[in-house]
């Protein structure tokens, strides 16, 4: 190899390093106005793009567990011309790359504002599925929930002591 092909090779592997490429939380590390929302079992999150003059909610998304929602502003040079597009997707958390294919205008910078809140948790992926009593391992006991609770018999509109009878 070349010592021009090795500069190459080496100022495209720095570029990627700093100018922190792939989606991350946090942000990529510099201001490219490009945000990253993970949801988990006990931080489902919930993400809305606001419009601060009309306090209008441009974009609600209730990201789900185990997915990420990334956020991509693009701007245009002049605040005058209304603001600029805003390309969103969600995929599976933990991605770096992915297509964002969903896009919106939405106002300038200074006239919207993101809003997360976190929704009940915990919340899963997937329902809890039944384990059968005969599957678990010798001397491990699970609390069997679809059995009501025992009960206090009642006699006479009163409840009756255990051993009173």
């Amino acid at each position: 190899m070349n010592r021009n092909a090795t500069f190459v090779l080496i100022a495209a592997a720095l570029t990627a390093v700093l100018t922190g490429c792939g989606y991350s939380p946090g942000g990529a590390g510099v201001s490219n106005d490009q945000y990253t929302y993970v949801s988990t079992t006990h931080l489902p999150q919930t993400v809305t793009v606001v419009d601060t003059r009309t306090s209008e909610q441009l974009l609600v998304v209730e990201v789900p567990v185990g997915k990420q929602l990334v956020l991509s502003f693009y701007n245009t040079d002049d605040e005058a011309d209304g603001g600029g597009t805003l390309r969103w997707g969600v995929m599976p958390a933990g991605s770096s790359y992915g297509g964002l294919t969903a896009n919106m205008e939405v106002p300038p910078a200074s006239a919207r504002r993101i809003d997360v809140s976190y929704r009940r948790s915990p919340e899963y992926t997937k329902p809890l599925v039944a384990v059968k009593s005969s599957e678990l391992p010798k001397g491990v006991t699970i609390k069997d929930a679809t059995k009501p609770a025992p009960s206090r018999e009642r006699t006479n509109g009163t409840m009756a002591k255990a051993g009173a009878m």
